[in-house]
This record gives structure tokens, sequence and C-alpha cells, in this order.
């Protein structure tokens, strides 16, 4: 669940797994 801090916005992934 820390990932989803220290990941950047979906957005830049294009909304695919986080």
């Amino acid at each position: 669940m820390s990932l989803r801090t220290i990941h950047p916005p979906p957005s830049l992934y294009g909304s695919t797994t986080f």
C-alpha cells in the first residue's frame, strides 16, 4: 500500500493497474 504514495499518478501509466 506504501507504493500508492511513492508512485506517480495513475494517469501517467494510463490507469492500468494502479
